[in-house]
């Protein structure tokens, strides 16, 4: 049987990150060629605009996402997986939302998840938000009946911009914000005079080296500089995401339709690939900040790397956050167990401490006093 198209081994890939027609080059109108470093200027501006343009955004979509057979983690309890995880090519439909306001952020996931503890995938909800202050992320039942999981980031920007998935959207509107840091800042790309083709257009291709990888952005200088691909290379993994393009009734571009492939880039084998077809979006709806503000609920066990050494506590009803110690970690005490007995929350143990101190000392003195007092009748 034939390999479905997907899985064959990628050439085209390669062709498009080696077959450059080198010899293409920005032409200004009196015909002269522009200064290579008035190219990346020229593209940074026109990203620049379209983020002051763009203050608001809505998308949704459909992704479906196709996992080849041994692609995936397992960390078995009792020891290395029988076989490949996936144990054959699988693929899931999943529902995403992203809205963003500025430099706020809101994502929403709606499908399977890989469940690298357990080996399957299982059905859930995921959120993550930045509200300007706060990091966090939110699973909501994976795969377990009332399973809440959260966590606290300490980092100032949305917890998802390494999110192949939502990168079209955030480069589009906002490559140019100090809150995308992997994207990085126009001196950190070049322009060697290297143009391709991607969706029958010719392109720009910028490249930027940053900590051992290799980032490549195709750029299509003929509409506002819309990146029509992008190809991550770290190790032996080469990403490449394909975005097309549509212009709303306002007249700006916003994504339409994207590809992604998850590639291994020595055996030149898919690992992932990826189809999304936006459904919904809006260009400058009314957003208010409050919708980019969330609050754990109720039950949800938060991983806050927000403090060093990293703590672990439990949401419970009365505000109070349940700390998880090191010792009931390693016996898995269970959440009811957990639940059952609510400590204080380490805001409120120190003040405790130093009170019962401050107590004690107290009474020390008095007793002393009262002895004093006593040996004085006696002596006098």
């Amino acid at each position: 049987m034939k390999r479905p198209v997907w899985r064959r081994r990628s050439g085209f890939l390669i062709v498009a990150m080696v077959a450059f027609t080198g010899a293409g080059s920005l032409v200004g109108q009196e015909g002269a060629q522009a200064p290579r470093e008035d190219v990346v200027s020229a593209v940074f501006s026109d990203w620049q605009r379209r983020s002051e343009a763009v203050v608001t955004a809505k998308f949704k979509w459909t992704e479906t996402i196709t996992y080849a057979k041994g692609s995936l983690p397992y960390m078995s309890k009792g020891g290395a997986a029988q076989g490949p995880t996936p144990p054959t090519d699988v693929s899931h439909k999943t529902e995403m939302a992203l809205a963003l306001k500025r430099d706020l952020m809101r994502l929403t996931r709606n499908g399977e998840m890989w469940s690298a503890n357990e080996g399957i995938f299982l059905p859930g909800n995921y959120l993550s938000t930045f509200d300007g202050t706060h990091s966090r992320g939110f699973y909501d039942n994976p795969g377990k009946k009332n399973q809440k999981l959260g966590s606290e980031n300490p980092d100032k920007h949305f917890p998802d911009v390494t999110n192949y998935d939502v990168w079209p959207i955030l480069f589009t509107y906002r490559a140019t914000s100090p809150v995308l840091p992997y994207f990085g800042s126009k001196g950190d790309w070049k322009f060697g005079g290297q143009h391709g083709t991607a969706q029958g257009r010719d392109c720009l291709i910028l490249e930027r080296l940053k900590e051992g990888a290799k980032y490549s952005c195709w750029v299509d200088t003929e509409r506002a500089s819309l990146i029509l691909r992008f190809i991550v290379q770290t190790g032996d993994r080469i990403v490449q995401v394909d975005t097309t393009y549509q212009q709303s009734r306002g007249g700006q571009w916003g994504p339409a339709n994207r590809t992604r492939i998850d590639m291994n880039g020595v055996k030149l084998v898919t690992r992932q690939s990826a189809n999304a077809r936006v459904a919904e979006q809006e260009i400058n709806p009314p957003i208010q900040d409050d919708f980019f503000r969330f609050e754990f609920p109720v039950g949800t066990e938060v991983t806050d790397s927000t403090h060093q050494p990293i703590k672990t506590y439990l949401v419970v009803a009365d505000g109070n956050n349940r700390y998880i110690t090191e010792q009931e970690r390693l016996k898995a005490a269970n959440r009811e167990q957990l639940l059952e007995t609510i400590q204080p929350s380490p805001s409120i143990i120190w003040p405790l401490i130093v009170s019962v101190l401050s107590a004690g000392a107290f009474m020390f003195i008095v007793y002393r006093t009262v002895l004093v007092l006593r040996h004085r009748k006696k002596t006098g």
